[in-house]
């Protein structure tokens, strides 16, 4: 298994929402619509545009179907709200606990949340350098 999620160009998002919207328009058959809807969905909380991303995260809010529940948390973590995003995965690992994909992707937000903490520690670490040189560049003088 790949160490990241998938990645969708926003050319591929923009030709499946295109898709959509012309199924939309042309009245198709409600099962169809479903469908098209899941691909949308599924590609836009994949898109490397952080746009597209969101987009993707307000056609999940309010589901509690499964997979739009899994597409809120993937939504998330890309977005870098990584504990809204375990929120959403450990509610989802209690309706599935053994879905393999929400255990990596609940591996993905931990990892983010390290990473978020570590950049927190070490701007505070190189704040506090910084006061502490220019304390003592203001006492030379």
């Amino acid at each position: 298994m790949s160490e990241t999620l998938p990645v969708v160009p926003d050319e591929v998002v923009a030709q499946v929402k295109t898709e959509y919207l012309n199924l939309i328009n042309s009245n198709g058959i409600s099962e169809e619509v479903k469908l098209a809807r899941f691909r949308l969905v599924w590609t836009l909380v994949h898109a490397e545009s952080k746009k597209y991303v969101k987009q993707g995260l307000e056609l999940c809010e309010g589901s509690k179907d499964f997979d739009y529940l899994y597409f809120n948390a993937v939504a998330l973590y890309k977005l870098k709200e990584y504990s809204k995003a375990r929120k959403v995965t450990n509610e989802l690992s209690k309706l599935k606990p053994n879905h393999h994909q929400t255990m990596f992707l609940s591996t993905l937000i931990e990892k983010g949340m390290i990473e978020q903490g570590l950049v927190g520690i070490a701007v505070s670490v190189g704040m506090g350098l910084a006061a502490v040189g220019a304390a003592l560049f203001i006492n030379r003088k």
